[in-house]
Parts: C-alpha cells; sequence; structure tokens
C-alpha cells in the first residue's frame, strides 16, 4: 500500500511543531489569532491530523503534567519528520502550483527558514519568478483576445487575476534580494 502524502494542514502542523514543540490547544491558538487562520482551528480537524503524522513517524508526542486533571500532551518533530518536510518545501515549482496552490507555495515559503538553507530559499524563489514570467503572458494574451463587447465581468476578473500574478512576481523579485547567491554574499542589493 502507497504511503499519502501529508496534507497542507499537516505540514502546517509539522513545520510549526519543529519550529517549536507545541501543544494541539497551542497550534488551534495559532490558527486563530495568525494569518494561518484559514486553517481549520477546530479540535476535529486538528487532533486528527497529528495522530496520523505521529502514525507516520513524522511528529512524536510527548505527555507532560502527567499528575494533573488535564495532561499536556507536547508535539514536536521527528528527525524522519524534518526531512520530509524539508523535501516537501524544496520541492520543484510548476505553473499548476502558481494556479492551484498559491496558499500553500506561500507556506512553503514560509517553513524554509527552519529546514533549508538561503541557496535552497533563492532556488524556490528563483523558479517562482521564472515561473510567473512565463504564466502572466499567457494570461495577458487571453486577456487581449476578450472583446470589449457584452459585459466586462470575464473581462475584469482576468484583469484583476493578471495584476494578482504582477503583485507576487514584484514579491518574489523583492524577497530574491534578500537571499544574495553564493557569489554575491553580503551584497544585498
Amino acid at each position: 500500500m502507497k504511503k499519502r502524502s501529508p496534507t497542507s494542514l499537516e505540514y502546517a502542523l509539522l513545520g510549526l511543531v519543529h519550529m517549536q514543540p507545541r501543544t494541539g490547544y497551542d497550534l488551534r491558538k495559532i490558527f486563530e489569532t495568525t494569518p494561518m487562520g484559514h486553517y481549520s482551528s477546530s479540535p476535529g480537524a486538528i487532533y486528527p491530523a497529528l495522530k496520523r503524522l505521529e502514525q507516520q513517524w513524522l511528529i512524536e508526542g510527548e505527555v507532560a503534567a502527567q499528575d494533573t486533571m488535564r495532561p499536556k500532551r507536547i508535539y514536536s518533530a521527528t528527525p524522519h519528520g524534518v526531512d520530509i518536510l524539508r523535501e516537501w518545501v524544496s520541492q520543484a515549482i510548476l505553473t499548476e502550483d502558481l494556479l492551484r496552490k498559491d496558499d500553500e507555495l506561500m507556506l512553503r515559503f514560509a517553513l524554509m527558514g527552519t529546514v533549508v538553507d538561503h541557496n535552497v530559499t533563492r532556488r524556490f524563489l528563483e523558479q517562482m519568478l521564472q515561473a510567473l514570467e512565463s504564466y502572466i503572458p499567457e494570461l495577458e494574451e487571453v486577456l487581449a483576445t476578450l472583446s470589449d463587447v457584452g459585459p466586462p465581468h470575464g473581462r475584469l476578473a482576468l484583469s484583476s487575476g493578471i495584476e494578482a500574478y504582477k503583485a507576487r512576481r514584484r514579491w518574489a523579485q523583492e524577497a530574491i534580494q534578500e537571499f544574495p547567491s553564493a557569489g554575491n554574499r553580503g551584497r544585498k542589493k
């Protein structure tokens, strides 16, 4: 039987417990109070995901304060979990990722700082920039073919999408400057 890959929620949990050991309650609070709020803070989503990660040996939970009425289970990433996280954040970026996995791309980027070096981060950003630079002109060609006849809604919606991709392209260009290439260490532009 093929082993299933973790979901985006599971990768988010794995990354968070790699950064710092946390309880399920701590993780729920992060999802409730930070920009990661688009993940469910529901115990019905988080605790089963933590259990699946434990079953795959990606995290381990240790019971703390066993002598209290409510013992806490504190989760941390296993070495295998860190390897899986590193592999996931380092994947090549495909145009399809831009279309369907934008939030996942940003999650991968956000978690990179704890598991990969600057070279991998820069490569990720360069791949993102390259995918955007090839995809934006395709969209602009489609936009140019849309007629000004009839309701403008579709044309304006596509135009909005193009502007969002252009904003991400500008961000990627600026972010690359934070991670100088090996030959340019210490020379931030």
